[in-house]
């Protein structure tokens, strides 16, 4: 596996949760970027020189939510780069199953955040380990 340093950008409405994630990668080679809107995820998406690695984002969020923002990365040709994402969210209404499965993703977890998880579903879509 290799180490080098990836870059992950968070998106996520609640603040306590966008430290919870820092806590838990702050041992990490990663390079971590945080959002608190899908609106500002996307201007970080389109405007950074660098690309990012991965995005983790939440799917309930007030304005544009997750499911937009899933969208918005699928369809924006001002996203030069792809990055693997990870979806994050406390509950899932039966029908957000259907439109999330139409939905480009690499992995679905669940809130509360579990560190061994997170920390092992990174690891598997960077192919990195710390």
């Amino acid at each position: 596996m290799q180490n080098e340093t990836k870059r992950i950008l968070i998106v996520d409405d609640s603040e306590d949760t966008r430290y919870l994630y820092t806590r838990y990668l702050k041992d990490s080679p990663l390079i971590i970027f945080a959002a608190d809107s899908v609106s500002y995820g996307v201007e970080l998406l389109v405007q950074c020189d660098e690309f990012f690695d991965l995005v983790i984002t939440d799917l309930h969020m007030p304005g544009r939510d997750g499911f937009e923002f899933l969208e918005e990365i699928q369809t924006n040709k001002d996203i030069p780069f792809k990055p693997k994402i990870i979806v994050a969210s406390a509950s899932y209404l039966p029908n957000e199953f259907g439109k999330l499965d139409n939905l480009s993703h690499d992995s679905l977890i669940t809130k509360p955040l579990n560190k061994n998880i997170l920390k092992s579903e990174i690891e598997r879509l960077l192919c990195i380990e710390w």
